[in-house]
């Protein structure tokens, strides 16, 4: 007589867009958001390198979860160069908050086809966005972005911010010192 079996659990495993959408903030007093959100972006992460395969193919999937910060900011932090057109996607999103993550994430990659779209986003309302962009523009070091950048610092709503201005220079000093620039 043979052993018996043993019973397999049942997969509890839910859908990427369903975990998420439960992710909700803290409501408790002392909980800082950022710390949760922090927490949120680091399981995102942590999932996108586990199986970024099945990662990506849900992005796709669902592009209502690229209106997510806690996402963008996730995949701005990872190397893979999968996660560069949801950035670019999320860059031109309605939400604020979602555009500064993007444009943040891609201050940490190079490449020939992030020139144009950051510098339309050169443009953005908010003043947080256009930072993050002006930082991105100057680690590109591509020439194409002087005179858009030169351009933004003539403009009235960014000649009344000293920092946006320091970004700026300091982004135009970046370019100019490239010797891929020349």
């Amino acid at each position: 007589m043979s052993a018996p079996r043993a019973k397999r659990k049942k997969s509890r495993a839910q859908p990427l867009s369903r975990l998420l959408g439960s992710v909700r903030a803290p409501e408790v007093v002392g909980v800082d958001y950022r710390d949760a959100s922090d927490a949120v972006g680091e399981a995102i992460g942590a999932s996108a390198r586990r199986n970024p395969d099945a990662f990506y193919r849900v992005l796709a999937e669902e592009p209502s979860l690229l209106d997510r910060h806690d996402v963008i900011w996730a995949l701005g932090y990872e190397k893979d160069p999968r996660a560069t057109p949801p950035l670019l996607v999320a860059l031109r999103s309605k939400l604020q908050i979602v555009r500064a993550a993007a444009a943040n994430g891609l201050e940490r990659r190079r490449g020939a086809k992030l020139v144009d779209p950051l510098i339309a986003a050169l443009r953005d309302p908010s003043s947080n966005v256009r930072e993050r962009v002006i930082v991105a523009l100057g680690r590109q070091r591509s020439a194409r972005a002087l005179e858009p950048l030169r351009a933004a610092a003539a403009k009235p709503s960014n000649r009344r911010s000293r920092r946006v201005l320091r970004l700026i220079e300091a982004a135009i000093a970046q370019i100019e010192k490239s010797p891929r620039a020349r």
